[in-house]
Order: C-alpha cells, then sequence, then structure tokens
C-alpha cells in the first residue's frame, strides 16, 4: 500500500516523511531513485527501509529488554522516618 509522503528540501539535503516515518538524504539522486522504487513496490521498500534503519534494535526488539522488566521494589520512607511520606501506591503496600 503507497502512504501519503512529503518531501522537505533542507540546507543540506532532503527530509522525506513517508506515512510515520522520515528519512534523511543529502543527495537528490539517491531520494528521488528510492521514492521511484518505493512507488513501484511500496511494501518491498518499506520492509527494507524499517530492516536498514540504523535505529532497526529498537523498532521491533526480538526478546524483551530489561525496560519491559517490572521496576525493582523501592522502599518508601516509613511512618516516623526522616524525610516525606508519600501515600504509597498498590504495588509498595505491605
Amino acid at each position: 500500500m503507497i502512504r501519503a509522503f512529503e518531501v522537505r528540501p533542507v540546507l543540506n539535503g532532503y527530509i522525506v516523511s513517508i506515512g510515520c516515518q522520515t528519512l534523511v538524504f543529502n543527495d537528490r539522486r539517491n531520494m528521488v531513485n528510492l521514492m521511484d522504487d518505493y512507488l513501484k513496490n511500496p511494501d518491498e521498500i518499506e520492509a527494507a527501509i524499517l530492516k536498514n534503519a540504523c535505529n532497526a534494535k529498537h523498532l521491533k526488539p526480538e526478546q524483551p529488554t530489561e525496560c519491559a522488566a517490572p521496576p525493582p521494589e523501592r522502599p518508601y520512607p516509613r511512618e516516623g522516618s526522616i524525610g516525606l511520606n508519600p501515600i504509597p501506591t498498590e504495588a509498595y503496600r505491605d
């Protein structure tokens, strides 16, 4: 499926938005070639863009990261201790 795209010229190249993805080119010829390929086969080119992205490891992690683990249990200040006494959330109640 072809998604809407927008080309914005900037000082050192072009910023191309395709759907919700943003690509940056510093060479007009590369940009035009990719857009031509995209118009011919959008699904294949979109998959290649996502697979070869410099931040591809953050797009679809293969396995859960440490961020997916529950947060470590944090003690909160007890009644009568020095400091603030916040109301504990369900996760921190005894």
